[in-house]
C-alpha cells in the first residue's frame, strides 16, 4: 500500500501564468502509474483507490494525494514496480516544479496459502456444501501482518454489496438477508478449524 503526495512548494510562483498547483501534476503521475506495463504472469495489478487535493473551487490546490495498493504474486515485480513509481514521482517533479514523494507504508513479500493447504481444503469445503464459490486474488491489506507472523489466514466475506447508480460509493448498501449465509460460513470454517486443531493437523 502506498501513497503519491504532489505539493507545491513554498516558492511556487503563484502569479506565473498557466500556474496549475497540485491537481495538474497529479493527473500526470496518473496517467504515467496507468501507462506501466503489467504481466498477467505473474498476476499484477495497480488498484487507485482513493484520491483528494485542494479545499475550495476558485484557489490552486497545494497539495494533492492519491492512495493505490500495488498487488502482485511476485517478489521480484514488486520490487520493480516500486522503483518505477519511484522513477514517476522524481519525474513529475523535475517536470512540473512541484515537489512529489512517493510513501510505502505497508509491504510484504508475495505470497501466500497453497490451494492444498489444510486451512484453504477445510474453507473450500464449507463453500462447496454451502453453494459459495470462493475468490482468490493478490491482496496486501486484507492479511498482511498475519502473513508477516506466518500465521495462516484467509480472507471471509460475510455479505454482499450493492452499489447504486444514484448512490455515492460512501452510501453503497450492504445486503442484511445475505449476512445469515456469511455468519453461517464463518460458525463452518471455526468449526473446521475445531476438528483440524483436534487432530493435530500441522497449519504452517
Amino acid at each position: 500500500m502506498a501513497d503519491l503526495v504532489v505539493r507545491v512548494p513554498d516558492d511556487y510562483n503563484w502569479s506565473q501564468f498557466g500556474a496549475t498547483g497540485a491537481i495538474i501534476p497529479m493527473t500526470d503521475a496518473i496517467n504515467r502509474i496507468n501507462h506501466i506495463p503489467l504481466p498477467r504472469r505473474p498476476l499484477t495489478s495497480i488498484v487507485f483507490g482513493m484520491i483528494h487535493g485542494g479545499f475550495t473551487y476558485r484557489n490552486i490546490a497545494r497539495q494533492a494525494t492519491i492512495n493505490f495498493e500495488v498487488r502482485s504474486e511476485s517478489t521480484e515485480m514488486l520490487d520493480k514496480l516500486s522503483r518505477q513509481l519511484d522513477d514517476v514521482a522524481n519525474d513529475v517533479a523535475a517536470n512540473a516544479g512541484v515537489q512529489a514523494k512517493l510513501n510505502i507504508f505497508a509491504r510484504r513479500q508475495s505470497g501466500g496459502l497453497d490451494i492444498s493447504h489444510p486451512m484453504v481444503r477445510q474453507v473450500r469445503a464449507v463453500h462447496d456444501a454451502m453453494g459459495i464459490k470462493s475468490m482468490l486474488y493478490p491482496t496486501t491489506s486484507a492479511l498482511a501482518c498475519f502473513a508477516e507472523r506466518k500465521i495462516p489466514a484467509v480472507t471471509l466475506g460475510l455479505t454482499t454489496g450493492v452499489r447504486r447508480g444514484e448512490l455515492g460509493e460512501p452510501e453503497e448498501a450492504v445486503s442484511i438477508p445475505a449476512m445469515w449465509s456469511g455468519l453461517t460460513q464463518l460458525v463452518g470454517v471455526l468449526l473446521a478449524m475445531d476438528a483440524m486443531d483436534e487432530k493435530g493437523v500441522d497449519e504452517k
